[in-house]
């Protein structure tokens, strides 16, 4: 039996040395990541590579925070993505388009409980008619397209010039 605990300990301290060192090397990791991101004047990532590297962004401590897709994006990762030396914080996207993702329907603006976790930062404040501007002119889409989507969501949407007179397209009977 005294074999077994010896093993067992082994083991043990072996294992607990193993972690000792994996902690050690997380932080020489983030000590580079650190020191890699200070020498930026400009730093890009997905939320999700802010929450990952949280702790890296949080020694950097960026004074503008530009968030992209902001409508689709739930406004904890807008927070998490904060640092207390944030001056500024720039949202584009599109409020009427696609919602943040719950996973649970009890949470959402849709169930009506008043939870509206699916209603991201950037709809919120617009909502309360927080400074913004709005696209007025689009520049990708046929005319003939665009008429959809005024008629059902941006009435004050304009074509821009370029859009205008495009070939039909070929090999489909219409351009829509």
């Amino acid at each position: 039996m005294a074999i077994y605990e010896e093993q067992i300990m082994s083991i043990y301290t072996t294992a607990a040395a193993y972690n000792n060192q994996q902690d050690t090397l997380a932080q020489l990791f983030a000590e580079k990541d650190t020191g890699l991101l200070r020498s930026k004047r400009i730093i890009g990532c997905t939320t999700t590579a802010a929450a990952k590297y949280s702790g890296s962004l949080q020694s950097v401590s960026p004074d503008i925070l530009l968030v992209e897709e902001a409508g689709e994006i739930l406004e904890s990762h807008v927070l998490t993505a904060l640092s207390s030396r944030t001056s500024q914080l720039i949202l584009i996207g599109d409020h009427k388009q696609l919602r943040p993702k719950v996973n649970n329907y009890d949470l959402t603006v849709e169930k009506g409980g008043g939870y509206d976790l699916n209603k991201s930062l950037f709809e919120r404040l617009i909502l309360r008619d927080y400074p913004h501007t709005k696209l007025t002119s689009q520049h990708r889409m046929r005319p003939e397209i665009s008429a959809l989507i005024r008629e059902l969501t941006y009435p004050e949407l304009s074509d821009a010039p370029k859009t205008q007179n495009r070939p039909d397209l070929r090999g489909v009977r219409d351009n829509i």
